[in-house]
């Protein structure tokens, strides 16, 4: 008889794939984040056939390996680039003034809210031929 072998390199669906990562690495991953990473992006590549996503075992190697950091011996080897960004000191030199971030304010007190620069929005009547 021939038989099909079924080994490591078979497509695997959804719900395999979760437990192949959780099987393999030791990664907790259900069937329900894989759905949300097909959606959002940021999950295993994967390829459809008709409506089912397949994943391949070597692409969930690769996306577990990506998640995972290197080896460390302290938790102070993990610090992450945000932060490192935001503890850096902050240049306070001379910078052009800007109203990026700042609440509305009039030049004058007599400018009401809506300025020259704020027009109406014209809105077509969805009715109106």
């Amino acid at each position: 008889m021939n038989t099909i072998s079924l080994g490591p390199s078979r497509l695997l669906r959804r719900a395999e794939a979760a437990q192949y990562v959780h099987d393999k690495w030791g990664y907790p991953c259900s069937p329900r984040t894989l759905a949300k990473y097909a959606v959002i992006g940021g999950g295993p590549p994967f390829r459809k056939a008709g409506r089912y996503p397949l994943y391949h075992p070597d692409d969930l190697d690769g996306w577990v390996g990506g998640k995972l950091s290197n080896l460390v011996t302290s938790t102070s080897e993990l610090i992450k680039k945000t932060e490192r960004i935001e503890s850096a000191p902050v240049n306070t030199g001379s910078a052009p003034e800007t109203n990026a971030g700042r609440a509305f304010k009039p030049d004058s007190e007599d400018d009401s809210f809506v300025s020259s620069t704020m027009r109406p929005v014209r809105r077509r009547n969805a009715y109106a031929r």
